[in-house]
């Protein structure tokens, strides 16, 4: 038990609180189907002993014991295992994101000292005024990597994390990254903050038919699904609507019900309740976040563009140097000036496909937006649709009313803040 990403999902969403949950409220909260979740959070009270409780209305709920996760873990050596080796996953990944970093402070090092060394040979060759000119430019260049290196010592002296974007509603990103993986942010970047996207939809359509007591019209979730650019005719937008509304009758088990005009209203029985009061309004459109280039600061930017021209210009000064030296000389200036050239262009190439990107999910923003304006501009031609979902929301309404943990406004707020 707890094996998979449906289990990982829900030992997130109880934590370490003893709480209450029904089927339903699990599948909001954690943004999968239905039928998906209500076998795994069965499996999962079995497993740690939960206590059933049935409210008034027949309403099955499971409550689980505090401290779930340490409580599984202490009868499974297999759910230990697989703890211990996602921590050493997230060490060695850690490593790895630094290991960018640190080929490039090596590699600064060795060429500045190699670049040095021939320098102090030249030098001794030289006449005083020329001799005097080299031993200044080898000075300045000695003093500035010794502030860069203090620099990156004394910052690897925060320990960092990851700096990936966040997997799940309420979790924040970290502020900044160390500098050794502030290379890897740079080159790579940090993940996609829309990764989750489709979960946030389903946790969003989910509180929506909470609030609206299990009883909507496919015109109001439609900001929330992916839709064409919305027709000015009213009917067709509607039938547009309706058509996307399948997947989320199959999520949440859901059943279209037809009106005497031939109107369709969609009732979700499992996500029925206590309803907030009748809304002539649809739901805010789901937004998709922008994909940063890096969570780099502007001094680790710095210091990355300082290493990066410093690794260039004296890799070319060594290959020039050393080419009727030493053949190792020359392949070790050869492999600074590559990797020094990997550094610069994989981000400006990075630079273009993000701003491509960014201005297809901002135009997917703006589709979405478009179709929130537009169920509004047709309030009127909608009332009799709403008015009717209301009737029929009023009749599912002979249930007790039970704790709603998630809210539309709440999920907002969290996307805000992330």
């Amino acid at each position: 038990m707890g094996a998979t990403p449906t289990d990982q999902r829900l030992l997130e969403r109880i934590g370490d609180r003893s709480i209450a949950l029904t089927s339903a409220e699990a599948a909001v909260d954690v943004g999968l189907p239905l039928a998906v979740v209500e076998p795994r959070l069965l499996a999962l009270a079995v497993a740690s002993g939960a206590q059933l409780r049935v409210s008034g209305a027949g309403e099955v709920s499971y409550v689980f014991p505090a401290h779930l996760r340490r409580l599984l873990h202490s009868r499974s050596w297999r759910l230990r295992a697989r703890a211990g080796l996602r921590r050493l996953w997230a060490f060695v990944f850690r490593l790895v994101r630094c290991a960018f970093g640190v080929v490039l402070v090596l590699l600064v090092l060795v060429v500045s000292v190699l670049v040095l060394a021939l320098g102090l040979v030249m030098l001794a060759r030289l006449d005083d005024d020329a001799g005097d000119v080299l031993g200044a430019v080898i000075g300045g260049s000695l003093e500035l990597l010794v502030r860069l290196a203090v620099a990156v010592c004394s910052d690897q002296l925060w320990y960092g994390s990851p700096g990936s974007y966040p997997r799940a509603e309420g979790q924040t990103a970290p502020k900044r990254v160390a500098f050794l993986e502030s290379v890897y942010s740079i080159l790579f970047g940090d993940g996609d903050p829309n990764s989750g996207l489709e979960q946030r939809r389903w946790k969003r359509i989910g509180a929506v038919l909470q609030r609206r007591g299990g009883v909507v019209i496919a015109e109001d979730l439609a900001p929330l699904l992916d839709l064409p650019a919305p027709p000015s005719d009213c009917q067709l937008g509607s039938d547009w609507a309706d058509q996307a509304m399948l997947p989320v009758l199959l999520h949440f088990d859901g059943r279209p019900e037809v009106s005497e005009q031939g109107q369709l209203i969609y009732h979700f029985h499992a996500l029925q309740g206590s309803t907030s009061a009748d809304t002539p309004f649809p739901a805010q459109p789901l937004r998709e976040r922008r994909i940063r280039f890096s969570r780099a600061s502007q001094d680790q930017r710095l210091g990355y563009a300082a290493l990066t021209g410093t690794l260039l210009l004296l890799s070319l000064v060594l290959l020039q140097w050393s080419l009727p030296v030493s053949t190792i000389l020359v392949v070790i200036a050869e492999l600074g000036l590559s990797y020094a050239l990997l550094l610069l262009g994989v981000p400006l190439l990075r630079a273009l496909v993000l701003r491509r990107s960014n201005a297809v999910i901002q135009a997917r923003n703006r589709l979405r937006q478009r179709w929130a304006a537009w169920a509004q501009t047709h309030v009127g031609s909608l009332d009799v649709k709403r008015q009717l979902a209301a009737q029929r929301r009023r009749a599912h309404s002979n249930v007790d009313a039970a704790p709603v943990y998630t809210t539309e406004q709440d999920l907002i707020t969290q996307e805000i803040d992330t």
